[in-house]
């Protein structure tokens, strides 16, 4: 939350911002009319915008894609959530508000500067504030500190929006915490950067404004987008079915990861029964869940993740198929997306031991004209010592990055005919029939994994 207010805001030039940069941008659709008929919505909530402000963020909304997620750390009693939620109307854009809703003592006093608040804190107002707007449906508060919040956040962000503590090491812990999960593209705004604020001004100067462009400004209202340059997105998927303490135990350890880009986890429920549902809604509330009755298996499990994600990919992005009970080490993520872009964007696999060190097969090489194929675990014997990768026919789901774009190229996995087993190693069957991309175990990436061959490894 702020840490106070002194309503005196700087000419834009005080922060390195000039009256050429001071609109939204025109990437969206004009709002004209439909900020006119949300204005009265907005201006029946108190806040502490500078008047036009409500528009930028409008604008800034209603520039993003459809089903963009929209993540707000401060919220009050709400002007600046609404004014962004009335421009997710009639779209799959959804807001996640994190504050404590209880500010200070010192900084926050009802019925000052003409704003109020119901109850002991301001979750009640913010809350009854959404239902008279109508925009209920697409805010979701996380209540709490940003930084505990950031501890669990899993997915893309393309909209983010500091105005939390304006302490020089609270925005700096928020802009680090959540910008390496803004999509490249994605818009980073921060409010109140004026001299009046000098952690903010700090942060704006120093951490956001070098890392981004195209920036812009009204008043204090300052942002920039994240460069499409930056890391690919990487969709890390789970296939789960019970084993909720396995589930759990691997949702901890990827978000330890030291991925600089954005990491979305999805988690394919199929059906558990032992409260996996429950553990994921409460403790993990932003890895997002695709749901299936119990009959997906792991290759279906997948499928269903593929095609809930083709529709949304960019350029660039991967998708990480991970077992849950895997467990990687902190640098696994950057460590395959290293690999594969050396070489021109390879399907790779990471080498797996068991929790006793033993060498577990995470690829194979195929015997044409026999059953059996020879598994490949990644170690020194499988790989040699000049290299950190060898040649495969085909890798397995326990820890596999795959290009986004071979999903287009080969189509998506065969549910059908392999609904568990033989599904992964199918599937790189066509793209090495395709004949234009390699696939790699690599020992540059070594996860713990419990051992559960399928059939057809020796």
């Amino acid at each position: 939350m702020k840490a106070g207010r002194r309503l005196a805001f700087p000419r834009w030039n005080s922060f390195e911002m000039t009256p050429e940069a001071s609109t939204a941008p025109g990437r969206g659709e004009k709002t004209g009319d439909a900020f006119e008929e949300a204005w009265p919505k907005i201006d029946a909530i108190g806040g502490f915008l500078v008047p036009g402000q409500e528009r930028c963020l409008f604008d800034l909304v209603r520039a993003l894609p459809n089903d963009a997620v929209i993540l707000e750390v401060g919220s009050f009693l709400g002007r600046s959530t609404v004014s962004m939620a009335l421009a997710c109307r009639g779209t799959d854009r959804h807001i996640f508000a994190v504050d404590t809703f209880e500010g200070n003592a010192t900084d926050f006093v009802n019925g000052a500067n003409n704003v109020h608040w119901t109850g002991s804190d301001f979750l009640q107002t913010f809350e009854a504030n959404l239902e008279r707007s109508g925009v209920r449906q697409y805010v979701t508060p996380l209540r709490g500190t940003s930084r505990d919040i950031a501890k669990h956040w899993a997915q893309p962000i393309d909209l983010l929006f500091l105005d939390g503590s304006h302490e020089f090491e609270d925005v700096k812990a928020d802009f680090e915490d959540f910008f390496r999960w803004l999509v490249p593209g994605g818009c980073v705004a921060l409010h109140d950067v004026t001299p009046s604020w000098p952690g903010v001004l700090r942060v704006w100067r120093k951490q956001v404004r070098p890392q981004t462009e195209r920036h812009g400004n009204l008043s204090s209202l300052a942002y920039g987008y994240k460069p499409v340059s930056a890391q690919p997105v990487v969709n890390v998927v789970l296939p789960v079915h019970n084993r909720a303490e396995d589930t759990r135990r691997c949702l901890q350890n990827l978000q330890r990861q030291d991925y600089a880009g954005p990491m979305p986890i999805f988690v394919v429920d199929d059906g558990s029964t032992d409260g996996t549902a429950e553990m994921l809604r409460t403790e993990f509330p932003s890895v997002r869940v695709l749901r299936g009755d119990g009959n997906l298996w792991w290759t279906g499990a997948m499928a269903l993740a593929v095609r809930h994600l083709m529709p949304r990919r960019r350029d660039g992005d991967y998708l990480l198929a991970v077992n849950n009970d895997s467990l990687l080490p902190k640098d696994a993520v950057s460590g395959l997306v290293e690999v594969s872009t050396r070489e021109r964007r390879a399907v790779v696999s990471g080498a797996a031991r068991s929790p006793e060190g033993h060498a577990i097969p995470v690829g194979g090489r195929f015997h044409w004209g026999r059953v059996l194929s020879t598994g490949v675990s990644g170690s020194t014997h499988d790989i040699g010592e000049d290299t950190d990768c060898v040649e495969v026919d085909a890798v397995f789901g326990r820890l596999s990055l795959f290009p986004m774009e071979v999903f287009a190229e080969v189509g998506n996995f065969d549910s059908e005919r392999f609904p568990h087993y033989w599904g992964d190693t199918e599937f790189c069957v066509r793209i090495k029939k395709q004949g234009s991309r390699r696939i790699l175990v690599t020992n540059r990436v070594t996860a713990t994994c419990r051992t559960r061959p399928g059939p057809g490894l020796t």
